[in-house]
């Protein structure tokens, strides 16, 4: 995930991606994924946060 795309809120990305709401974003989103954006956010921003050498 980039680095920007990681701080935009879902009503950024839900505009973005041409939805007039943030919640019917977040419904389909799950509908499609099984999880929350949020939820999806979180995940990918941890999994790909760098590791401590």
């Amino acid at each position: 995930m980039e680095p920007a795309a990681a701080r935009d809120g879902v009503a950024a990305v839900a505009r973005r991606w041409g939805f007039v709401s943030p919640s019917h974003f977040s419904r389909a989103f799950r509908e499609e994924y099984g999880q929350s954006p949020r939820d999806w956010q979180k995940w990918a921003t941890e999994r790909n946060a760098p590791t401590a050498a």
